[in-house]
């Protein structure tokens, strides 16, 4: 059984984060948890969390309860929920100087 991750242990991971690259593997409630630094782009990088050295889309989708089943239960504390607005500032702004506030708001009823 893995024992708990101390203050000092979260600061040496921390401390491990703030480099370059990241290559960090540790067990959390049974399971092991790795994080790698990869790139998302020429120019961004992200961070990569691997459970038991997988990782599943199915385990972010809420609301299959037969797949809520399955996922491990770390899941609630490793990941964060990332969303994204569906119409940009700019998009709004252009769509009310097209056809005006009252019309988007017909046209548009999620906007």
């Amino acid at each position: 059984m893995s024992k708990p991750i101390t203050k000092e242990m979260w600061a040496e991971i921390e401390a491990e984060m703030a480099g370059g690259w990241v290559a960090i593997a540790f067990n959390y409630k049974g399971h092991e948890v790795s994080v790698n630094r990869v790139r998302a782009s020429e120019s961004k990088t992200c961070l990569e969390v691997y459970v038991d050295g997988v990782i599943k889309g199915e385990w972010m989708n809420c609301w299959d309860e037969e797949k809520l089943k399955n996922r491990p239960v770390i899941i609630e504390d490793i990941w964060c929920l990332k969303t994204k607005a569906k119409y940009s500032a700019k998009h709004k702004k252009d769509l009310g100087k097209i056809f005006g506030k009252r019309r988007v708001k017909k046209e548009y009823p999620d906007l």
